[in-house]
């Protein structure tokens, strides 16, 4: 019975080792998927500290006119109205349809004189919205149809040039 008390009892230190290495393998794991998504190469910055794209030195074509961003030019010919909430009839009662367009102009001279007609261009959206039926407007080849005759009645009333596309950017039913 002395010899039993006498006996060290094995090290609970031993444990530890499994949870640190699982720790050490997490940690790893996740500094892996970071770099993954953040660690892509960003653009060479110019003297200007502004991205450069390969092969461009800045200018276009040689002629001295800096390069023109294709995105900032589409969003320059933007034009976003605000949401508008429409009475739609469906299944036998009325609904309600949340609706926000954006109107993609064909130049910023159509934009500006978009802007101009917005009270036109959203009595013409409200009212060819409201005259449809809920049923016509959700399925995805409704909604295409919608916006097909939205930009061909907004073009009607533009002198200047026209809509490219219509652009639904918020569409909720209650």
């Amino acid at each position: 019975m002395a010899d039993e008390e006498n006996e060290e009892k094995p090290a609970k230190g031993g444990s530890l080792v499994p949870v640190l290495l699982t720790a050490v393998v997490c940690l790893a794991l996740g500094g892996g998927g970071v770099f993954f998504f953040l660690g892509k190469q960003q653009p060479a910055a110019s003297e200007s500290g502004e991205p450069v794209a390969e092969g461009e030195s800045g200018e276009a074509g040689g002629n001295g006119e800096p390069a023109v961003d294709p995105g900032q030019e589409f969003l320059e010919r933007l034009l976003p109205l605000d949401a508008m909430i429409v009475n739609i009839s469906g299944d036998g009662y009325a609904r309600l349809l949340k609706v926000k367009v954006e109107l993609e102009c064909e130049s910023p001279e159509v934009k500006s004189e978009a802007e101009a007609r917005t009270p036109q261009i959203r009595d013409g959206i409200l009212t060819l919205v409201s005259s449809k039926r809920l049923s016509e407007v959700t399925s995805f080849e409704g909604k295409a149809l919608l916006k097909q005759d939205l930009q061909d009645r907004i073009n009607q009333m533009l002198t200047s040039g026209r809509i490219d596309s219509v652009l639904l950017t918020e569409f909720v039913v209650q």
